[in-house]
Order: C-alpha cells, then sequence, then structure tokens
C-alpha cells in the first residue's frame, strides 16, 4: 500500500531548546533546523523545516481593521521584497485587541525589516508593528 498523505507518532514531550523527532520523520523533512509555533487559543504546535536563513515574528496590533487592510498588507510585503511567510494567523480577535501575526524568512541579503516596519506602520488602523529576529 502507498504510504498515504500524512504520518504521525505519539512522542513523549521533554523540556528543552531541540526538537528530536523519530527517524523516519526526519529523513522526510530533510533539514537540520525546525520553527514550532504554539497557537496559544487551541494549543496546537506548528512545526516547519528551516533550510537556512533568518526567521522573523511579524505581529501587528490592530486598533481599527478596515475592508481593505489585507490589500495594504500584501501590497506592504511586495513593496519591501518579503514574498512569501511561513506561518499566519491571519486576522485575530483576542479579549477586545486585533491582532495579526506572521512568520518568515529573510527573503535576500537586501531585505529590510525597518523599510517593512515603516510601510507596515503606514497602514491605516495598525497600531503598533513589532518584528523581531528569532
Amino acid at each position: 500500500m502507498d504510504k498515504g498523505v500524512t504520518t504521525a507518532k505519539l512522542l513523549e514531550i521533554e523540556i528543552g531548546d531541540k526538537l528530536v523527532l523519530p527517524e523516519e520523520i526526519a529523513n522526510e523533512i530533510g533539514a537540520q533546523r525546525a520553527l514550532v509555533i504554539l497557537v496559544y487559543r487551541d494549543k496546537n504546535l506548528k512545526i516547519f523545516p528551516i533550510e537556512n536563513g533568518e526567521v522573523y515574528h511579524l505581529k501587528l496590533e490592530i486598533s481599527n481593521l478596515t475592508r481593505n487592510f489585507l490589500q495594504y498588507l500584501t501590497n506592504a510585503f511586495k513593496q519591501s521584497g518579503l514574498k512569501e511567510v511561513l506561518f499566519t494567523t491571519g486576522i485575530c480577535v483576542e479579549s477586545d485587541k486585533c491582532y495579526y501575526e506572521s512568520y518568515f524568512n529573510k527573503p535576500n541579503e537586501e531585505f529590510d525589516t525597518e523599510l517593512l516596519k515603516k510601510l507596515l506602520s503606514e497602514i491605516e488602523g495598525v497600531k503598533e508593528v513589532v518584528i523581531k529576529k528569532l
């Protein structure tokens, strides 16, 4: 029978800064590093193989969500040279606050996080922009 679409293993959790995977899963991934994201709301873990490069976390606090927010966000990404993100929460409302979060690889050496921060700060309704290297 074919191996199907997914594979799974039930693993024990240990505290530390290393992700130890079963050999058959690690071989399939083929990367030496991984980005592990905990989504607080549902306690789900997301794991993304990282081949190389720097990884950044982007967090926007949105005070007033406009109809064109996603279009402006996409334009800011394009203008800064950011072509793809590893993971995004989409737009989330947590209690009385609205957030957008994403994680991305630095696309090239010329990429300037300050330019991205400036472009995102100019979007109507964006209250705060935080970009940090992991």
